[in-house]
């Protein structure tokens, strides 16, 4: 497929299509994980990036031949994407992670990505997104 001259080979025509690039782990991360001595733990996995990057996360563990384990952690609005990602071989837990309660019955994750947030357009709650995340989930 070519247009004024430029050849796009490498064109992603179909959402499965980039799904699979985005949970291809590079050789930069594929080592990275060999070093790693823990498991992982994915905090906010149920969002809009969150299902992508877990899964990156398990196939650089699969890759690397090490046997940490790859939990993701959220509140898990959509039952779909939780049951998705246990098919896919990732341990998950359901947590609020704005709750500080939510943090003491959690395991003591060493190595955590951290992608918990609100949706946008949740006009009218700000409070909840910057005074609860910020002073209760940091703390913890």
């Amino acid at each position: 497929m070519t247009n004024a001259g430029i050849t796009h080979q490498n064109t992603i025509r179909t959402e499965e299509e980039l799904e699979r690039k985005l949970a291809t782990p590079s050789e930069a991360l594929i080592h990275f994980i060999k070093e790693l001595e823990e498991d992982i733990a994915i905090f906010g996995a149920g969002g809009k990036m969150g299902p992508s990057l877990t899964k990156l996360a398990y196939n650089a563990v699969q890759a690397a031949g090490v046997r940490n384990k790859v939990t993701a952690v959220s509140q898990f609005s959509s039952h779909r994407v939780r049951k998705e990602l246990e098919v896919y071989g990732v341990n998950t837990i359901r947590a609020n992670l704005l709750n500080q309660k939510a943090h003491q019955t959690l395991p003591d994750f060493k190595n955590i990505v951290y992608m918990v947030g609100q949706k946008f357009g949740t006009t009218g709650s700000e409070p909840v997104t910057w005074d609860d995340a910020e002073s209760k989930v940091v703390d913890g």
